[in-house]
């Protein structure tokens, strides 16, 4: 054998171990020519997978200095163009072969990289372009509407911890929400991202004040009872929207299973108040106004007595014609002395 056909037998390869999606796991190089795969000890790659043999495949170079892949358990590895009898394999610049559940790549030095990407240089952000100039504006609104709804809500006597609750522990709320997210994100990722998921929260909280208060004003101004569930309705589906950008967050690469199975969610809900909502058969608990409004966002004028006195009358007539028919077959009589 020639100088030149020890020195190419000797070429250095990669063996790679990718997982489901294709991402580089692990990557180990070979430099004496050959590497045997397995779940023993013995071998040089071990990998934990119980749908491997113990003794698996052996990559490496032979006599002619060609790079092979060669199965030891007598099976040609799946995504071989190989027939079903062979147990050989012919490695150019690169193969991906899958045993049991666990997918190998090899590549040699010839396989050619795409260059590099160009770095753009990151855009000048003012103070509303931050993710802390957001966050401080989102805040400051979302304490001030939370403020002014607690004030709203004062029919009695003055009391501190009606304004401690929306002033204080709010936030602490708040604060403490985000940090649970970002531990979990820090957790998963490499980074918590404390200040997105603030953002997040603070965001949601503006949302639900602003659907909340345009519900209330619609609903007192109109005296119209629908506003309430369509409040209910955005407030399910902000709240899908906040367990999503969470989700967006932790793992950005699920998105769109996040996204299915957050959205089914929503519409389960939304649909099963919208049931509870339009269920006459279930009697309708009193609903009490906890907020007082002016006066003059009263847009529906109130009837007038004249108006009152003949929806009686009217009342009353159809209550005595009601009564003087007989009833149905389906009704039970009972005598006087039952």
């Amino acid at each position: 054998m020639s100088a030149a056909m020890n020195t190419q037998a000797f070429e250095p390869f990669w063996v790679e171990q990718l997982d489901r999606h294709g991402a580089v796991m692990s990557r180990q190089r070979v430099h004496d020519g050959a590497l045997t795969v397995g779940r023993g000890y013995d071998n040089d790659l071990i990998i934990d997978d119980p749908y491997i043999a113990p003794a698996h495949l052996r990559i490496g170079y032979d006599g002619d200095g060609a790079l092979w892949i060669e199965d030891l358990v007598a099976n040609a590895p799946a995504g071989s163009d190989s027939p079903a009898s062979s147990t050989r394999m012919l490695v150019g610049s690169e193969a991906s072969i899958r045993i049991g559940q666990t997918t190998l790549r090899v590549r040699t030095r010839a396989f050619a990289v795409p260059p590099a990407l160009a770095m753009a240089a990151p855009p000048a952000t003012s103070f509303l372009g931050s993710d802390g100039g957001r966050l401080l504006i989102c805040a400051a609104v979302v304490m001030l509407m939370s403020l002014l709804s607690a004030w709203f809500k004062q029919t009695g006597e003055f009391k501190v911890a009606t304004y401690l609750a929306a002033g204080v522990f709010l936030p602490l709320g708040i604060l403490a929400w985000a940090g649970v997210w970002s531990l979990i994100t820090r957790i998963v990722a490499s980074h918590a991202h404390f200040l997105r998921h603030a953002l997040i929260v603070f965001a949601f909280l503006l949302g639900i004040e602003l659907i909340d208060d345009a519900t209330d004003f619609v609903a007192y101004a109109l005296t119209w009872k629908l506003p309430s569930l369509i409040a209910q309705s955005a407030a399910t589906v902000l709240m899908g929207a906040l367990i999503f950008a969470h989700l967006s967050v932790v793992v950005p690469r699920r998105k769109r299973i996040a996204g299915t199975i957050i959205g089914v969610l929503v519409a389960i809900g939304i649909g099963a108040s919208i049931a509870e909502r339009f269920d006459t058969d279930r009697p309708q608990p009193q609903r009490i106004v906890a907020k007082l409004l002016p006066p003059f966002l009263q847009l529906k004028q109130p009837g007038t007595p004249e108006k009152f006195f003949k929806d009686v009358d009217a009342l009353k007539a159809k209550l005595d014609e009601a009564r003087k028919k007989e009833p149905s077959s389906s009704v039970a009589l009972f005598d006087d002395d039952e």
